[in-house]
């Protein structure tokens, strides 16, 4: 996890692995940078020093607002895939004051408004690209179908340094926090594969708070909103921790940038509680995307 003065770049040790095995082919001669990355590496001396330099300039390499699903090539013409790949494996925490409860048409507005932290993390992309398949359906999915393991597997990849992330804020404030998520790759991201992502997306969640809840004790709910496609569902992951599906369509949910208390459900356990709310990022956009293009459906 790495910082600056206002957002801190999250990524797992995994992905600085393959970053530090991609850098080395790059030096060896063995793989060729895209366009993107080559022009970015031409403003410097050399080859990066380390996997964090290297994944610093890909991100250098992001758009304002592009659209992964549908207007990348992958075939180095722009991007590779073994680039895309990195890049959908780097997340953002940004603290950010909440005006309103994010809701695209009629939002409600907060008076006053609220401190809380948004986390621009990427679903798994699994339409293919213009020209190359989609690496990230090539890990999960080679055969067509999706392999519950390494949906898994992708996931806790790139969700546990969130949550990690999310433990180090909620411990230096000394308060619990509360956790929105919406549909990661649920929607374009999705492509042929359409609504079975959500309950691949929903059990993978759980399975990921079953396995690392110790990690992260001032985790106090995880609120995830499929926005429709799914059952509500709830479980308590331990005393103080609970699970659940909350499609926003059909009267369930709230809005994910709603106050915490909304989220409460007569409990009365979320007090004090800081708002996490995680965002659906594209893998070669900045963070936000549509927000660029004047638009509040990000």
């Amino acid at each position: 996890m790495t910082e600056s003065p206002r957002y801190r770049w999250l990524v797992s040790q995994e992905t600085l692995d393959r970053a530090n095995w991609r850098l080395e082919a790059l030096r060896a001669g063995r793989q060729s940078p895209s366009r993107y990355l080559a022009m970015e590496l031409d403003k410097s001396d050399g080859w990066p020093d380390s996997p964090e330099d290297l994944l610093r300039a890909l991100l250098h390499t992001k758009k304002p607002c592009i659209f992964a699903e549908s207007a990348v090539a992958g075939d180095g013409s722009d991007w590779t895939a073994e680039e895309i790949a990195l890049l959908g494996d780097i997340a953002c925490l940004v603290p950010v004051t909440v005006f309103d409860d994010g809701e695209w048409r009629h939002p409600r507005v907060h008076e006053p408004p609220f401190a809380a932290h948004l986390v621009f993390v990427p679903g798994a992309l699994l339409r293919d690209l213009q020209r190359a398949p989609s690496p990230d359906r090539a890990e999960i999915a080679p055969r067509g179908v999706i392999d519950p393991e390494a949906h898994y597997r992708l996931h806790e990849r790139r969700l546990r340094p969130v949550f990690d992330a999310i433990e180090a804020v909620a411990v230096a404030e000394d308060r619990g926090a509360v956790v929105t998520m919406p549909g990661l790759g649920c929607g374009q991201f999705a492509g042929a594969f359409g609504e079975r992502v959500k309950p691949a997306l929903r059990d993978t969640l759980h399975r990921l708070l079953e396995a690392h809840a110790a990690r992260w004790p001032h985790l106090r709910l995880v609120h995830f909103d499929p926005y429709a496609g799914i059952e509500p569902y709830a479980w308590r992951i331990r005393r103080d921790l609970v699970y659940r599906v909350r499609p926003l369509t059909g009267g369930h949910g709230h809005p994910q940038l709603s106050r915490v208390a909304v989220f409460d459900e007569g409990e009365g356990r979320l007090g004090d509680c800081r708002l996490f709310s995680l965002v659906a990022w594209d893998h070669i956009s900045w963070p936000g995307n549509d927000f660029y293009a004047g638009s509040r459906y990000t």
